[in-house]
C-alpha cells in the first residue's frame, strides 16, 4: 500500500476529494446552473473577478446564499453582482478595523513597557517577575502537549515566559535583525540583558496577549485601567478576541457571515461601558458577530483619545452595506450583528 506522503497523521474515514477543476466559463456555469443571477452583469466582467478574486474566495460569500448547508442551490434572487459587493464591503472593513487595531496594538505595546521597565528594565528576564506554575490559556497552536500530541488548552506561566524568550533570542541571533536598524544597534553596541522597551518591539500581538496574561495581577490591572478596562480578565479576553479579528483581516480572510469563534467577555456595567446601552443588556448582545468588537474598539480608542475620526469612518461604512433583495442579508443588522440605533457608537 502506497504512503500519504502529504499527510502524517493520515485518517481512513476521512472521504478522498473528488472536485475537479474548472476552467472560468466552466466555473461561471457551474454558478449560473446553481441558480446565481448575473442580471446587470456581463459575463467577460464576471470572468475577471473569477479570475482575479478566486471562485473559492468568493464561494466563502456566496455559500450564506444556498437554500440550505446540505444544498448547493442559491436562494432565489442571488445576484453576483450582490456577491461582489459584499466582497468590496468586507474589504473596506478589514481595511478599516485593521487601521484600529493597528493604533491598539501600539498602543498596548507602549503601556506594557512602561508599566512593566518601571519594575525591571529587563522585566521579561527575570524568573522573580513571574509566578512561573500559574496555569493560564494556550494561545500558542505551535506548543503540543507532549502526551496526546494535540494542542493543550492551557500552560504553566513558565512555558509561556520560555516562548517568549526564545522568540527574542531568534530575532537576535537571526541574520534578519539587519533589517530592523534599532534591533541591530543594540546587539551591536551593547551586552545583554537588554531593555525592554527595546526588545518588545520584537514581539507581534499575540505575543503582546501572551505576554500581559502572565503578568502579576497588579500590573495587568494597571495596563488595562489604561485602556478604560477594569477588570485585567475582560481586557484579556477583548485582547484574545482582537488578536483574532487582526489575523483575519492581515491574512486576507472572511469577516461577513463568519461567526467569531473566540468571544469577547461583555460585563452587564452600562457606567463603565456606555455604549451597552444601544441594547436592553450586555446579554442580547451577539458577541459571535463583528459589531461587538466593533464596539470594543470604539471603546479602547476613545480611552487613548483615538476615536473621532475612526468612529465617524466605521458609521460611513456601515450605512453603505450593499442593499441586497434578499430578507436574510438585507441590513447590517442581520449580518454584522449592529443593534437599532448603532448609528450612534460615537456618542458612548
Amino acid at each position: 500500500m502506497e504512503s500519504n506522503k502529504h499527510n502524517k497523521s493520515f485518517d481512513v474515514t476521512k472521504k478522498e476529494y473528488k472536485k475537479i477543476w474548472l476552467s472560468y466559463d466552466e466555473q461561471y456555469s457551474l454558478l449560473y446552473q446553481r441558480g446565481m443571477s448575473f442580471e446587470n452583469y456581463s459575463k467577460d466582467k464576471a470572468l475577471r473577478k473569477l479570475e482575479f478574486i478566486g471562485y473559492y474566495r468568493l464561494s466563502g460569500y456566496s455559500h450564506a446564499f444556498r437554500c440550505s448547508p446540505s444544498d448547493e442551490k442559491f436562494i432565489e434572487g442571488t445576484k453576483f453582482k450582490d456577491i461582489i459587493e459584499l466582497y468590496k464591503f468586507d474589504r473596506k472593513l478589514k481595511l478599516l478595523l485593521l487601521d484600529a487595531i493597528e493604533r491598539i496594538e501600539v498602543a498596548v505595546r507602549a503601556c506594557l513597557a512602561y508599566q512593566l521597565s518601571n519594575v525591571s528594565v529587563s522585566f521579561i528576564d527575570s524568573d522573580s517577575n513571574f509566578e512561573l506554575d500559574r496555569i493560564v490559556t494556550n494561545n500558542n497552536n505551535r506548543r503540543k502537549n507532549k502526551k496526546t500530541g494535540g494542542v493543550s488548552d492551557t500552560l504553566k506561566v513558565k512555558n509561556v515566559l520560555h516562548d517568549l524568550r526564545e522568540k527574542i533570542s531568534e530575532k537576535i541571533n537571526s541574520s534578519s535583525r539587519k533589517n530592523e536598524p534599532a534591533i541591530e544597534h543594540l546587539i551591536s553596541t551593547y551586552k545583554e540583558p537588554y531593555p525592554l522597551w527595546i526588545t518588545i518591539q520584537i514581539f507581534d500581538f499575540s505575543d503582546l496577549c501572551n505576554l500581559y496574561q502572565i503578568i502579576s495581577p497588579d500590573l495587568a490591572k494597571n495596563v488595562s485601567n489604561k485602556f478604560g478596562v477594569v477588570s485585567p480578565a475582560i481586557f484579556l479576553s477583548w485582547l484574545q478576541s482582537i488578536r483574532v479579528v487582526r489575523n483575519i483581516c492581515a491574512h486576507h480572510g472572511r469577516l461577513v457571515n463568519r461567526n467569531l469563534s473566540v468571544l469577547p467577555k461583555i460585563p452587564n456595567v452600562k457606567e463603565a461601558y456606555k455604549w451597552i446601552a444601544l441594547w436592553k443588556s450586555a446579554e442580547f448582545i451577539d458577541k459571535t458577530k463583528i459589531f461587538s468588537i466593533i464596539c470594543i474598539l470604539h471603546h479602547i480608542l476613545n480611552n487613548i483619545q483615538a476615536s473621532k475620526s475612526w468612529d465617524n469612518r466605521i458609521v460611513q461604512l456601515l450605512n453603505e452595506f450593499p442593499k441586497i433583495d434578499i430578507e436574510k442579508f438585507d441590513s447590517v443588522k442581520k449580518v454584522l450583528g449592529c443593534p437599532e440605533g448603532w448609528e450612534n457608537i460615537g456618542n458612548y
